[in-house]
């Protein structure tokens, strides 16, 4: 579950909490992520966060915009 304090401009996110705001399984940040999608920040060997603004960016850049 997210924590309130992550969500906050500059946060970090893990890879269930950036699952979670996509609605997406963790699988699907991976293959993301191996894509270069999703910005990712690798502290030492095996840990891995996500800058929200960086999720937030992909968010913006992603979404179309429908002229009705």
């Amino acid at each position: 579950m997210a924590q309130n304090h992550n969500q906050e401009p500059g946060g970090l996110l893990t890879k269930r909490e950036v699952a979670a705001l996509l609605k997406v399984s963790t699988r699907t940040v991976e293959n993301l992520t191996s894509r270069g999608i999703l910005p990712k920040i690798n502290l030492g060997t095996k840990m891995v966060r996500y800058p929200l603004d960086g999720i937030n960016l992909v968010l913006q850049a992603s979404t179309t915009k429908t002229h009705l």
